[in-house]
C-alpha cells in the first residue's frame, strides 16, 4: 500500500501534489493522519487472510528527489508514516518500507520508527550517507544489495552482502 501522505500524489498528480505542499501543508498532514486507522484496518484484514504479519508500505513521493529539505519530510510525511508503523506494530504487524528514490537526507529521521518492527528496502542505486560505526552512531546499518536493514529492524531472513 502507498504511505498515507504519498497517496495524495497519486490522487492529485505530481504537480497538484507539489502545489498542495506549498499551499496547504497542514491540511495534507492532517488528512494523511486521518487515513491511518483505515490503513491499519485494511492491513489487519489482509494479514489475517494471508497469514502473514507483515505489511509493505510504498514511500514514493516523500523521497529527497521529490520533496526537500528534510524538514519537509519530517514535518509533513513522517508523522503519518510513524503513526501507521506504530499502530501496525501494536497489532503485531511488521512494516517493510519500500523507499523509492534518494533517502540520504531522511535516514536519521527514519530511525524514529519503532525498534524491531521495520525493514527498509531502497531502490536507490546507492545510499551514500549510511553511517559507519562511530561514537555518534550507536548502531550500524546492514546493507543488503539495494536494501537497508537497521539492526533495530525485524530480523532479516537473508544473508547480508555487506555491513556498513
Amino acid at each position: 500500500m502507498e504511505a498515507p501522505f504519498d497517496i495524495f500524489s497519486l490522487a492529485r498528480g505530481l504537480m497538484g501534489f507539489v502545489k498542495d505542499i506549498r499551499r496547504c501543508p497542514g491540511e495534507l498532514t492532517e488528512a494523511a493522519a486521518a487515513l491511518v486507522p483505515a490503513y491499519v484496518y485494511l492491513c489487519k484484514a489482509v494479514c489475517r487472510v494471508l497469514g502473514v504479519k507483515r505489511a509493505i508500505i510504498d514511500v514514493h513521493r516523500s523521497s529527497n528527489d521529490f520533496i526537500s529539505p528534510p524538514d519537509t519530510f519530517r514535518e509533513l510525511s513522517f508523522p503519518s508514516l510513524k503513526l501507521l508503523v506504530e499502530m501496525l506494530a501494536a497489532e503485531g504487524i511488521d512494516s517493510v518500507l519500500h523507499l523509492n528514490g534518494n533517502r540520504d537526507l531522511n535516514l536519521e529521521i527514519l530511525r524514529g520508527l519503532p525498534a524491531g518492527r521495520v525493514v527498509a528496502n531502497s531502490t536507490a542505486p546507492r545510499i551514500s550517507s549510511v553511517p559507519r560505526r562511530s561514537s555518534a552512531t550507536a548502531s550500524a546499518y546492514t546493507v543488503m544489495s539495494r536494501s537497508v536493514c537497521w539492526p533495530w529492524a525485524s530480523r532479516p531472513r537473508w544473508t547480508s552482502t555487506a555491513t556498513a
